[in-house]
């Protein structure tokens, strides 16, 4: 999922050979804990927090992936 969401905001151009999708989509919990949603920079975020954990932004966009 986050490889397709990566394609889809870079115009189709895949990660490049020895990078790795964390460069472009931080957990969460690693970067997010202290500054609040509405000045994070506009980027993937990814997270295993439970929904109601999870901080919201009204220009944010939220997909939940679920098994």
């Amino acid at each position: 999922m986050l490889n397709i969401l990566h394609l889809m905001r870079n115009s189709g151009v895949p990660i490049q050979k020895g990078d790795v999708i964390d460069n472009h989509a931080p957990f969460l919990e690693f970067v997010g804990g202290v500054v609040p949603p509405q000045n994070w920079p506009k980027r993937l975020i990814k997270t295993h927090l439970y929904y109601g954990l999870t901080p919201r932004s009204s220009e944010a966009k939220y997909i939940f992936v679920g098994k």
